[in-house]
C-alpha cells in the first residue's frame, strides 16, 4: 500500500508539472499572438499608406526637349 501511495504521489507531482508547463506555454502563446497582431496591424497601416500614396501619385512629365 505504501508503494502505491508513493507512486500516486509521483503521478500527481508529474501531472502538476505538466499543468505548469501548459500554463507557461499558453502565456507564451498569448504574448506571441499580441506581438504578431501588433506587427500585422503595423504592416496593414503601411500598406494602406502606400495604396493611398499610389492612388494620388502622378509621375513627372519627362522633359523631351532635345533641341537644347
Amino acid at each position: 500500500m505504501t508503494q502505491i501511495r508513493v507512486i500516486n504521489d509521483e503521478i500527481v507531482c508529474m501531472a502538476n508539472h505538466v499543468v505548469q508547463i501548459d500554463e507557461h506555454a499558453h502565456a507564451r502563446l498569448d504574448t506571441i499572438k499580441q506581438k504578431t497582431g501588433a506587427e500585422l496591424r503595423s504592416i496593414e497601416r503601411g500598406r494602406r499608406a502606400l495604396r493611398q500614396y499610389a492612388s494620388t501619385y502622378t509621375p513627372p512629365k519627362p522633359d523631351l526637349d532635345v533641341t537644347g
